[in-house]
């Protein structure tokens, strides 16, 4: 307030612009640590339930696990061909956080999805080349295989692991 109404008055403010720069610099740092902080305390927290996660769930009846870590259980078994790295593929999906809070579906972009095996996160890829044309899959995807530190947004937090139920519709023709 004080440096408004000397502004407005016409008046010499009690500090200079140098000052100035130095607290607001100061001040970005410190909100920055605290950020920092903040990710490290999710990311530490998010590491601590996955593993807890991943350890029961590789124990229930039908849920395997691959050599990255990547878990899946076959909900529907197809019988059509297996996409490769460099396919299109189409599917409708639905993504979930492990306390079950939807993030994404195709459902609700009207129709399902459509994308290349490479352009997706890692553990999508892994899976979809070991799918079949009819397959329905749910997948337990390690952060590493995810988003692990970027996150695209809420409520996706950093180090966070997802749910996936993908149905592999097809293989798109080129």
């Amino acid at each position: 307030m004080a440096g408004i109404s000397d502004a407005f008055r016409g008046t010499q403010p009690k500090w200079s612009d140098q000052e100035l720069d130095g607290v607001m610099q100061r001040f970005g740092q410190e909100m920055q640590q605290k950020a920092m902080m903040r990710m490290q305390q999710q990311v530490a927290k998010n590491r601590q339930a996955e593993t807890a996660f991943l350890a029961q769930n590789a124990k229930r009846e039908g849920v395997q696990t691959t050599p990255s870590g990547l878990q899946y259980r076959v909900i529907k078994q197809g019988q059509g061909a297996s996409p490769t790295l460099s396919d299109r593929v189409k599917c409708n999906y639905k993504g979930t956080l492990l306390d079950g809070t939807e993030f994404d579906n195709s459902a609700r972009h009207g129709e399902p999805a459509e994308f290349g095996v490479r352009e997706v996160i890692k553990g999508w890829t892994e899976a979809l080349q070991k799918m079949h044309v009819g397959d329905k899959w749910q997948l337990f995807v390690p952060a590493k295989l995810a988003y692990d530190m970027r996150p695209p947004g809420a409520p996706i937090e950093a180090g966070s692991m997802l749910v996936f139920e993908i149905e592999l519709l097809d293989i798109v023709k080129q």
